[in-house]
């Protein structure tokens, strides 16, 4: 090889170089954003899942809730009966009631 090639030759060598660097590094950029979309829908579709199961527990939790449902239970597995009127009535006469508030206002004034 005579001199005036050489210059020539590491140009050329250079820039293949050069290119073989700028395609590396697109390949390697190339995968990481193909596993971080892969990484991103699967994260979406486990949380669709868990949405999905989320609304499906609120939906027992609504059926499982119901005074039908809470009174059933209350029948047969403890056994419990409805009452059907109060045992005990308190009563109060509306002049004793204003009594009262007159003494607690003259008390705290």
């Amino acid at each position: 090889m005579n001199k005036s090639s050489k210059p020539l030759i590491f140009y050329i060598l250079f820039l293949v170089v050069i290119v073989t660097v700028f395609f590396i590094a697109i390949v390697i950029t190339k995968i990481s954003y193909d596993e971080t979309v892969k990484a991103k829908d699967e994260a979406l579709r486990k949380l669709k899942f868990e949405n999905q199961k989320l609304v499906s527990l609120q939906a027992e939790y609504q059926d499982e809730t119901t005074e039908e449902k809470i009174r059933s239970a209350a029948i047969t597995q403890l056994g419990m009966i409805k009452r059907i009127e109060p045992t005990i009535v308190f009563s109060v006469s509306k002049e004793k009631i204003e009594e009262l508030q007159e003494e607690l206002n003259n008390r705290y004034e």
